[in-house]
């Protein structure tokens, strides 16, 4: 409860954007999420080496979580800065028209994701061998391909936010 007294700040909205706002809020009270962007841990995993955006997504992610957790008592901020680097990474939300919540989500996890992956030279995906795995249990399986992608994709985004379901 480091931050508790923080966070009651409204997004304005820049015009058709409560798409964007709504799922800021959320991750906003994301505590892990906020924790490690308000402590400015995530700023010293930046990847600038696979990273497309070098870091600038999470940086202006951590800057309106800091705005919005440790401002001057505003009723509101404006996520402006930080939308102008969204954009840059999906282009697809430029301008201010509205869009869906949820894809607006999956793309900024992604983004938030390329920008800290751990994974500064990324290997050939391993091809896990049918033949043996059959042979696996469910659980043996299930850790060979969670292996897998942690081989190319880790990050605090992946740990707070990626999982493996079992159909």
């Amino acid at each position: 409860a480091k931050y508790k007294d923080g966070g009651r700040v409204g997004l304005r909205n820049l015009g058709n954007t409560c798409f964007m706002n709504s799922v800021l809020q959320c991750l906003s009270n994301t505590r892990l999420l906020l924790e490690w962007c308000l402590d400015e841990r995530c700023l010293q995993e930046i990847n600038t080496t696979t990273s497309n955006m070098k870091g600038s997504l999470i940086r202006a992610y951590a800057n309106l979580m800091q705005a919005m957790w440790k401002g001057k008592n505003e009723s509101y901020v404006s996520p402006d800065p930080f939308k102008t680097q969204i954009q840059k990474f999906a282009p697809r939300f430029m301008g201010y028209a509205q869009q869906d919540s949820q894809e607006f989500l999956r793309y900024l996890l992604e983004g938030l994701h390329e920008d800290v992956n751990r994974v500064t030279k990324k290997p050939a995906p391993i091809i896990l061998d049918d033949n043996q795995l059959e042979k696996r249990s469910d659980s043996g399986k299930s850790q060979e391909y969670w292996k897998a992608y942690l081989n190319r994709d880790n990050s605090m985004i992946v740990d707070i936010f990626v999982g493996q379901l079992k159909s």
